[in-house]
């Protein structure tokens, strides 16, 4: 080969390395450009939930690109509710609410979609109260689900507290029977935070008449014991002979519990009142307390080792069931 051509070599090689080179970057370049970008893809997620974080619980609706008809065909009619219409409800709301039951929470909602619905009127924005309208809509279906089970557990209340002894008087009673009937019609029309404030006072003159009751017989219970007398008839009656379940019906609830002292007496319990504990000592019968816990004492009737198939213990149980 001559010296021309030798010289000319490198220059054709070099060439050819710069085209090769030229060529995998237009074809990395490609590459690149058609491959998703992770690092803006998360970046776009993240902004797109944090607007859907931020943006209000409220959406009239997305706008979109008006899309190409065909000119014979009718372009639909958008039907919105006269403003007037809103603000009809908006006036009533007040009322339409105060029937549910409602918490602290529920209670922050309405106050903030009224201040929306209101905002939205004096806008006259048809779409925004339309929007309003809607979660009100759902809130209110929510509040009578909610006021439905509330009222159902307050009458359980009532009804527990109806069964109890002390409550018999005050169910006859004219004022109870006037806010139960009140109650049941309220809640028949649908008022059911008026009818649960009925059925609360009717709970409430039960407790009263309870707490009446309980006054009564501390006052009463302390009568038995206040004369110092001997009562050695009791303590031979109780211990030596059985009642009858006719001789228990006759007896008045003081009567019973002054027998079940007696028999308590008698097993050895230390009375924890100081004049029901004096009236006993007092007793020549008695001989003195061994034990300031009932469970001891009841364990002692039951016990064959001590009570058990006496008269003592056969009374106890029957007076018992007497009391209860």
């Amino acid at each position: 080969m001559d010296k021309s051509k030798k010289s000319k070599m490198p220059l054709v090689v070099g060439l050819i390395a710069f085209l090769v080179i030229a060529g995998a970057a237009v074809l990395a370049g490609v590459f690149l450009a058609k491959r998703p970008n992770s690092e803006n893809d998360t970046v776009a997620k993240e902004a797109t939930s944090a607007r859907e974080t931020l943006a209000p619980q409220i959406t009239i609706g997305e706008t979109e690109e008006p899309s190409e008809r065909p000119t014979n065909e009718p372009t639909p009619e958008v039907t919105t509710e006269p403003v007037d219409v809103y603000q009809v409800y908006y006036d009533g709301m007040e009322k339409r609410f105060r029937k549910y039951i409602v918490d602290t929470a529920e209670a922050s909602r309405i106050d903030m979609y009224s201040n929306m619905l209101k905002d939205a009127l004096t806008q006259k924005d048809a779409a925004m109260c339309s929007a309003v309208k809607k979660n009100l809509d759902k809130l209110e279906r929510k509040l009578l689900k909610s006021s439905k089970k509330k009222t159902a557990e307050i009458k359980k209340q009532l009804s527990s507290w109806e069964k109890k002894d002390s409550s018999a008087e005050t169910k006859k009673s004219t004022g109870y029977q006037k806010a139960k009937s009140r109650a049941k019609r309220l809640e028949k029309k649908g008022m059911f935070a008026d009818a649960r404030s009925q059925y609360l006072e009717c709970i409430k003159m039960l407790k009263d008449a309870k707490a009446a009751a309980s006054k009564k017989l501390a006052n009463r219970s302390t009568e038995y014991y206040k004369p110092v007398w001997k009562d050695d008839d009791t303590c031979e009656l109780l211990s030596n002979y059985n009642l009858s379940k006719s001789d228990v019906a006759r007896l008045s609830y003081e009567e019973i519990r002054y027998y079940v002292n007696t028999i308590f007496a008698v097993a050895g319990y230390k009375f924890k009142s100081k004049e029901i504990q004096e009236f006993f000592e007092y007793q020549s019968w008695y001989g003195g307390g061994v034990t300031s816990r009932q469970q001891d004492i009841i364990d002692l009737l039951n016990s064959p080792d001590a009570y058990k198939g006496t008269p003592l213990s056969d009374n106890f149980k029957l007076l018992q069931k007497g009391r209860s």
